[in-house]
């Protein structure tokens, strides 16, 4: 009978460890592909790039009226051949979006913060029109794992409305200032007006045109006496 007992709680205490043993396994296993797929994010995290496309204030200008188009791989890995499309075609000072160089043909590489940077247009002219016709840029690459990525990317200038970036361009007013500058100079010239200008200390100034003075009255003295 006491065997008998003992045989059937060894049978239960047996099946009870099996089923900890098998539980456990199916524990470590899940913790183990969690793992795995955290490491495998981390690492596609590493090597991923992100291709950005906007459009700032242009750096040269200080106005806000001017900007610059500005592409930038702000990911940790480098992007590869970069296609460009934009929709529907941007009419620049001279050429179309479409036509510059490498949003027509493309880039082969786009390295972890490398960024390029182009004047795009001036909010100064024709910006009625600019404001309300938006255009999108796509802009396709592939990773270093061969996976390929695409992103879209809006222009709207409305943005700017009631900012009050219009009126005179400060580049401009600074031209229209140095024309009035040369102008005047030009008047002076014609004049023929001297100056006077002054390259030593203004006390050994002053000393100097006393001594020449004073030698004058005695030159003058001079001459008075001899009549």
């Amino acid at each position: 009978m006491v065997l008998e007992l003992l045989n059937e709680y060894n049978s239960a205490l047996t099946l009870f460890f099996s089923f900890v043993v098998a539980a456990s396994t199916v524990v470590y296993a899940i913790l183990t592909w969690r793992l795995v797929s955290e490491t495998r994010k981390t690492r596609e995290a590493q090597i991923k790039p992100h291709v950005s496309v906007s459009f700032e204030q242009s750096n040269a200008s200080g106005s806000p009226g001017l900007l610059d188009m500005v592409m930038e791989n702000l990911g940790e890995g480098p992007a590869y051949d970069l296609q460009f499309e934009v929709t529907p075609d941007f009419e620049m000072d001279t050429v179309k979006l479409s036509e510059v160089g490498f949003i027509k043909n493309g880039l082969r590489y786009l390295g972890p913060s490398q960024k390029i940077r182009f004047f795009l247009t001036s909010l100064y002219e024709n910006y009625e029109q600019k404001k309300d016709n938006p255009f999108e840029i796509i802009v396709t690459y592939k990773d270093g794992l061969e996976k390929k990525h695409s992103e879209l990317y809006v222009i709207d200038f409305s943005q700017f409305s009631g900012i009050g970036i219009l009126g005179t361009p400060p580049l401009i007013r600074i031209a229209d200032s140095l024309e009035i500058i040369v102008k005047d100079l030009s008047k002076l010239s014609s004049k023929s007006q001297k100056f006077n200008v002054i390259t030593q200390p203004i006390e050994d100034f002053r000393e100097e045109e006393h001594e020449r003075r004073e030698r004058q009255k005695a030159m003058l003295a001079e001459c008075k006496k001899k009549k």
